[in-house]
């Protein structure tokens, strides 16, 4: 620790002086290791059906309950931008804005009615859409319903007002067949790209809804011509459809691809695997990948969560069978990293910028682990019990170093 012999440090001095100067550098040393043990790297928040759990994750991914957590707050789809949460009401009418406090307590800010702007529908508000932000955390998007039946969808685009956390409508994106799974922006922030496999509304049984969408200077998103091809089959007797996508720091977007038969009743039945896509610059996808160059990810069951690291190492695959992590190859297939990191139905993942990644289960576990390029464990203290078991568990991270 010291470069110099301690005893030289205090030749000179008295016994007494010398012990009360080590007893000083002690307590120094032991203030500064509290405050560093103490200093979070993120913000964790559960929502259950009538409160959101609060967390603070040390460096080592211990989780400590944020103060006055639980907070009283009924949401289910949220977002952060790191001054505020947002969270949809339960009755889908309305999103409500959250201060997040120095401490990451929760403070109600405001409410925005969101359905007022759903003009031309009679169909329901359904909370369970998510809310995305882009990636400057500027503009929220929230997802509305339309059709006689309700079977297509469209974004919202709002504005965020950074001082009081309230939302201005900017405009419609345009209506798809219903698809309600999560945006990913690339990282100029200029297009997002989502996909989903939609059960029940045509014949086959499965449909694919994939969309590309420009974001414009005001923040507003409307869908573009933009291809984004699917990957080849070998013959006809199958047919691949795509489910839910995450996009690398480096422009890759690696999406889920569920193989399906036309009597296919269980997105399940064959089984699931990777595509790679590189983005061009008018927000296009290419791919090589193709039936015979796709990993498979079939260990997890059907396809929760897909979310690349931010370092862009990794990528989490969450499914009703557990969790795995696999290498991120920039223009390849991503290649194993681990098995199961655990066996629970995984609803959701996140990462946060210190090698730590989140999951929650609809079993009532948040588990916490570590990855890096040398380990994959699961952190002090994991997994930690949320008590809504069996209720669909929606969680955000809130980042809090670079």
């Amino acid at each position: 620790m010291f470069a110099t012999p301690i005893h030289n440090l205090f030749s000179g001095t008295s016994h007494r002086s010398a012990v009360l100067t080590i007893t000083a550098i002690l307590a120094m040393m032991s203030l500064i290791g509290v405050a560093n043990a103490a200093t979070p790297v993120a913000h964790v928040y559960v929502a259950e059906p009538t409160q959101i759990l609060g967390y603070n994750a040390a460096p080592d991914g211990t989780l400590t309950a944020i103060p006055g957590s639980p907070f009283p707050i009924s949401v289910f789809g949220m977002a952060v931008t790191g001054s505020y949460l947002f969270g949809t009401s339960f009755d889908g009418v309305h999103v409500n804005s959250y201060h997040i406090q120095a401490n990451g307590s929760l403070v109600f800010a405001t409410s925005t009615n969101v359905a007022k702007f759903n003009t031309g529908t009679t169909c329901p508000n359904l909370q369970a859409s998510p809310l995305v932000l882009d990636h400057t955390g500027a503009t929220l998007y929230t997802v509305a319903y339309h059709g006689t039946t309700c079977n297509s969808t469209s974004y919202k685009s709002f504005a965020i007002n950074k001082s009081t956390g309230g939302l201005s409508y900017l405009g419609d994106s345009g209506t798809r067949k219903v698809w309600n799974f999560p945006l990913t922006f690339s990282s100029n922030n200029q297009f997002a790209y989502g996909a989903g496999c939609v059960g029940g509304l045509t014949t086959p049984y499965w449909a694919e809804s994939f969309g590309i969408l420009r974001r414009s200077t005001s923040g507003l998103l409307t869908y573009t011509t933009a291809s984004g091809p699917k990957p080849p089959t070998k013959d006809s007797s199958y047919f691949f459809c795509r489910s839910l996508a995450s996009a690398s720091a480096t422009d890759d977007l690696i999406v889920g691809v569920y193989k399906l038969t036309s009597t296919s009743t269980s997105l399940f039945n064959q089984g699931s695997m990777l595509a790679t896509y590189e983005m061009q610059s008018n927000g296009s996808l290419t791919t090589n990948s193709k039936y015979n160059n796709m990993p498979w990810v079939t260990q997890v069951g059907e396809l929760e969560s897909l979310k690349v690291s931010p370092s862009g190492q990794f990528i989490a695959v969450a499914g009703s069978n557990g969790l795995i992590v696999r290498h991120v190859n920039e223009d390849a297939a991503p290649t194993r990293y681990t098995g199961l990191l655990t066996s629970d139905l995984i609803d959701d993942v996140f990462w946060d910028n210190a090698n730590h990644l989140y999951a929650v289960s609809v079993d009532g576990r948040l588990h916490v682990f570590t990855i890096t390029a040398d380990t994959s464990v699961e952190a002090p203290g994991s997994p930690y019990s949320v008590p809504a078991g069996g209720y669909a568990i929606r969680m955000i991270v809130q980042p809090l170093t670079h």
